[in-house]
């Protein structure tokens, strides 16, 4: 007998309006890119970074492009000062970041800040930097989920309840910042439920 267990991957902030999501069944599986960097961090934490992801459920986060002032790493650090910037094709458009588990569990939802959720020195980096307009979620069964942000929303959960193994995020659109082509995510994180 399984116990179900939920466990709250990164924390983060919830909201749960304006947003759409459609989902379909896909044939095709994302392509794997073996230039990309695995980045393996250690999710137990360090001197003076708080715990806050669970080393029992994911076993590797990766990108499609990871630089080392705004590396895939800053997506879960649980700071909305910092961000991942999506710059390895033309404004991010294609860009993606994907959650690989340790088994198949239920993710239940993703959590998400679709831009640079963070006020510096009074400039705007949300408004400032592009920030995501739409975004295709994979999952390891094939199937796919379409989301779309209003652009306004600093904040989103987005329900998901699908079996996987990973989680792919891809964008698909943005917003255009009205001072960096920079497309910046601040943070993401899953909430699951118990392994098959």
């Amino acid at each position: 007998m399984k116990a179900m267990l939920t466990l709250v991957i990164i924390v983060l902030l919830i909201g749960a309006t304006g947003f759409s999501c459609s989902k379909k069944a896909e044939q095709d599986q994302p392509e794997t890119d073996l230039t990309n960097k695995e980045i393996n961090r250690d999710l137990d934490g360090g001197e003076g970074e708080t715990q806050i992801a669970d080393n029992r459920v994911i076993s590797a986060i990766t990108a499609s492009c990871n630089l080392a002032e705004y590396p895939v790493r800053n997506l879960w650090d649980g700071r909305l000062s910092t961000a991942w910037v999506a710059k390895g094709k033309p404004r991010g458009i294609g860009d993606w970041v994907q959650f690989d588990l340790k088994g198949k569990y239920l993710v239940q939802a993703l959590e998400i800040a679709p831009g640079f959720n963070f006020i510096k020195n009074g400039t705007d980096l949300f408004t400032a930097n592009s920030s995501l307009r739409s975004a295709t979620l994979t999952f390891s069964d094939g199937s796919r989920q379409t989301c779309e942000f209003d652009g306004d929303k600093r904040e989103y959960s987005i329900p998901i309840n699908v079996r996987t193994n990973w989680v792919r995020l891809t964008i698909t659109d943005i917003y255009p910042g009205v001072k960096w082509d920079d497309t910046c995510i601040s943070e993401m994180s899953l909430k699951v439920a118990g392994e098959d």
